[in-house]
């Protein structure tokens, strides 16, 4: 029966019918092509997502590494803080002992030049 129909279209019916198979094609191949387009940028996408996760995790796992140096170091810092504090108080106490020292062979000496003169 569908022969009969088509032997009964006219060529512009066939012509006009043929064109719209050849649209319709194309439109298919466009719409294939589309979604591959698409599944490649949904693809790029989740790996781009991926991608971020770890180097978000790679971030957090520096700020935690700088924070445990910064940590260090102030240790460090604080701990080299006392030690010039802990000098600068026996370096204060070994000239106050110095100078005691030194007021007292000044005594001797002048006693022993005095007790030279009265002699």
């Amino acid at each position: 029966m569908a022969k009969k129909k088509k032997a009964s279209a006219s060529p512009e019916e066939d012509s006009e019918a043929e064109k719209q198979r050849r649209e319709i094609e194309v439109l298919q191949l466009s719409k294939q092509k589309d979604e591959e387009r698409i599944k490649i940028i949904l693809a790029n996408f989740s790996n781009v997502k991926i991608q971020k996760v770890e180097l978000e995790k790679k971030l957090e796992n520096q700020e935690e590494k700088t924070n445990e140096m910064a940590t260090s170091l102030r240790r460090e810092i604080n701990q080299e803080k006392e030690q010039c504090l802990s000098l600068k108080k026996t370096n204060k106490d070994l000239s106050e002992k110095q100078k005691l020292l030194v007021a007292e062979y000044e005594k001797k000496i002048k006693d022993i030049q005095d007790g030279h003169n009265l002699a």
